[in-house]
């Protein structure tokens, strides 16, 4: 995580910040139970303003110093319904409010073994739900309001702060909300139905909701905001011949009301169950265009974008970044795309970045901190780096 000149490193249950120019190390500072694996499946566990850095820390969350690393704030998630503990989930800073969502005590993944390997990757993997979202003032540290999921469980992916509101899809199985691991697979989240729902960034009072008809979707949902539209994107199998393949749905809804206002799919032409992402894969919005890779789609409208597809070949896990006139992602090293031309090109060919989005373009670098010393491939160069353009 980049802001005012600093890279924000998450490590083994501790923080790093670094100079995001030269590389120095400001500060190493200890943050227990802060660390998170599988966070595709899960929601961002951090944000970052001028003078502090939010870090989820099992049941709290801690504001550090921005400068420093020194520990300052303290914020606890608010006991459930029925007075049983919760963690912290969601994190997300706009302006001078702190929003999060709480989970069920252990629903992140956080342990390093073969075991949240097998439950990160493959089909139908479940997903971390949160049945309570709320906001504190991030200075006072007081409570401003608490909204309490009754109807099912809200899918930590979908959580999206945008204009004055903060949106999510919500199961309408209300079985999902007394799952003792807090982690319930898609096909039970929306298989029963499920609402688009819109709050009140300032009141928590519900502005809107909206059932929408997810049901097909198996594997994985997000939810985006552009334009005054919202994106909600999903995977699953559908059959060709004798073998499965995996397909992206795509559902664009107005944010003002939640009708419906297009819906695109689309074949990734890879067999399914699949263990390096391939079911996973982030959208990203550049402009007026909502990139599902390898296809590319008008956010207004819909249309495809012709002649465009965007094929990364070599190792694809982990998803794409984009600045304004480029796409990263892995395809076995660091790659970048045009998104003009569609043009490719290798950033390095002696190492890879992480498994999920581990390429930050910010404050006019390429940054890639370190995330593959934990893997398998021989890569010959361990280590974070920091790329300036030279056009």
């Amino acid at each position: 995580m980049w802001k005012d000149g600093r890279l924000f490193v998450p490590a083994d249950n501790r923080i790093i910040a670094v100079d995001a120019y030269n590389g120095t190390v400001l500060w190493d500072r200890e943050v227990p139970n802060s660390r998170r694996v599988a966070a595709m499946r899960d929601c961002g566990s951090m944000a970052a303003t001028e003078d502090y850095l939010y870090v989820a820390s099992a049941g709290t969350c801690v504001g550090l110093n921005a400068g420093t690393g020194r520990p300052e704030l303290t914020f606890d998630v608010p006991s459930s319904s029925t007075g049983e503990l919760r963690h912290w989930g969601y994190t997300a800073v706009v302006d001078n409010t702190l929003f999060g969502s709480s989970t069920r005590v252990g629903a992140s993944r956080n342990q390093h073994s073969r075991q949240p390997n097998r439950e990160t990757y493959y089909d139908v993997v479940p997903l971390v739900g949160s049945d309570a979202v709320f906001a504190y003032d991030r200075h006072s540290q007081q409570q401003e309001w608490h909204y309490q999921a009754e109807r099912g469980a809200i899918v930590n992916p979908t959580i999206t702060i945008a204009g004055g509101r903060i949106y999510w899809i919500e199961s309408h199985d209300a079985s999902t909300l007394s799952q003792s691991s807090g982690r319930v697979k898609l096909t039970k989240l929306v298989g029963q139905g499920a609402d688009l729902v819109a709050v009140d960034a300032e009141t928590g009072k519900t502005a809107w909701r909206t059932a929408v008809d997810l049901t097909a979707i198996q594997h994985h949902l997000y939810l985006l905001h552009a334009q005054g539209c919202l994106f909600a994107v999903g995977t699953r199998n559908q059959k060709a011949g004798s073998k499965n393949y995996v397909w992206y749905d795509a559902y664009a809804f107005d944010s003002q009301d939640g009708s419906l206002l297009w819906t695109q799919t689309q074949s990734q032409h890879q067999e399914a169950n699949g263990d390096h992402g391939e079911q996973d894969h982030h959208p990203a919005i550049v402009g007026d265009t909502l990139f599902v890779e390898p296809y590319a789609y008008d956010l207004l409208t819909g249309k495809p974008r012709e002649r465009w597809k965007m094929a990364r070949e070599g190792h694809g896990c982990g998803s794409i970044s984009a600045a304004a006139s480029v796409c990263f992602f892995r395809a076995g090293n660091p790659t970048m795309c045009d998104l003009a031309t569609g043009v490719k090109k290798k950033v390095t060919q002696v190492s890879r970045p992480g498994c999920w989005i581990n390429m930050i373009p910010a404050g006019g670098l390429l940054l890639i901190p370190e995330a593959s010393s934990g893997c398998t491939c021989n890569y010959s160069i361990q280590a974070s780096m920091a790329f300036a353009s030279v056009e």
